[in-house]
């Protein structure tokens, strides 16, 4: 693995810890899971095959591990005779978080559903619903500074395949929605509140990479 390959993890590993304390205070395991590519270059007339470059091709939180994924094997070949080998290899490593930070976490989300619970009273008056909007809004963003968010993680393209790249950061993955929408998505796991949009995690670690959407032109509080 290129050195440079394993503190790219780790980052996003770290931006994507509330991801893995829902998995774990959930009773899931959870496992940083992501696909390493090789590619090797032989030039005609030549025996002698080029140094490999070796990239991520798909990162992603899951709690499954994904370890005995068969590895995947291509040849291209392209007018020229020159023949790249592509290698790709999926590996999951299990995440430890101390049993103290999973609980601290437990916690919260149920504070979380406290707030949502009880703004959905419709006895309560104007001012008591505003003061609770209020303290909710407050726990969301103490949350975001001891937990961190996903649009943090920022990838670097060496260390990416195309694809991949586009895939981590979003760029393929955008949404234009107006500011009346109505999603239904059975399997959506995660709301982020960001500045201008709202970031929609949906975790599908069967099929492929998290998926995340941006959704604009509506209210930068907005929270599903």
């Amino acid at each position: 693995m290129r050195e440079d390959i394993g503190p790219e993890i780790d980052r996003f590993v770290a931006a994507y810890r509330r991801m893995v304390l829902d998995n774990l205070s959930s009773g899931q395991q959870a496992y940083v899971t992501g696909a390493i590519q090789v590619r090797s270059v032989q030039l005609p007339k030549y025996d002698d095959l080029s140094l490999p470059v070796v990239q991520l091709s798909m990162l992603m939180i899951s709690a499954k591990d994904w370890s005995s994924t068969p590895p995947k094997r291509d040849v291209e070949t392209s007018y020229s005779g020159m023949i790249t080998y592509i290698n790709e290899v999926t590996f999951s490593t299990e995440i430890s978080v101390p049993k103290e930070d999973v609980d601290d976490y437990r916690d919260i989300l149920q504070q979380e559903k406290w707030y949502q619970d009880r703004l959905k009273d419709n006895t309560l008056t104007d001012a008591d619903r505003l003061q609770l909007k209020k303290q909710y809004e407050s726990l969301l963003d103490w949350e975001d500074k001891t937990y961190g968010r996903f649009d943090e993680y920022v990838p670097r393209p060496g260390n990416w395949t195309d694809d991949g790249y586009a895939d981590v950061s979003g760029i393929v993955n955008s949404v234009e929605l107006g500011s009346a929408i109505s999603l239904v998505l059975p399997n959506l796991r995660w709301r982020r509140r960001k500045t201008g949009a709202v970031r929609v995690y949906i975790a599908d670690t069967v099929s492929h990479p998290p998926l995340l959407i941006t959704c604009r032109g509506i209210p930068n509080r907005w929270r599903l």
